[in-house]
């Protein structure tokens, strides 16, 4: 198990999650974003990690760019309460995409532990 903190910092907001997790069940986030078809999609496609802490959505749109709206949430609830951000990002749904996924699977794998991703079994 990898844990890992998130970091969101658009202008005039500094909000970070720590202790994220990426168990890997076949549904990992590089996977996720490998499996996003630069031809296109309907709708909106969305993966969360295991403790649903990390939300990743992604919309197709014209031109070949997809956007992706990154939202944290704490699930360890504080004193300080609730709370939830979502910064949104733009980008070709191609190459561009490509190169994103690459980089969080070289983040997401541990040296030394190389992550193997497989689909869950179903009796």
């Amino acid at each position: 198990m990898l844990f890992f903190t998130v970091r969101v910092q658009p202008p005039g907001l500094d909000a970070r999650l720590e202790g994220v997790d990426n168990f890997v069940t076949g549904r990992g986030l590089p996977r996720f974003l490998d499996n996003l078809d630069f031809r296109g999609w309907e709708g909106e496609r969305r993966w969360v990690n295991a403790d649903r802490d990390l939300l990743v959505s992604a919309t197709y749109h014209s031109g070949g760019r997809v956007e992706l709206a990154w939202t944290i949430r704490p699930w360890r609830h504080s004193v300080y309460g609730e709370w939830e951000a979502t910064v949104t990002t733009s980008m070709e749904a191609g190459a561009e995409k490509d190169d994103l996924a690459a980089q969080l699977h070289a983040f997401l794998t541990a040296e030394g532990f190389p992550v193997e991703y497989s689909e869950p079994e179903f009796s």
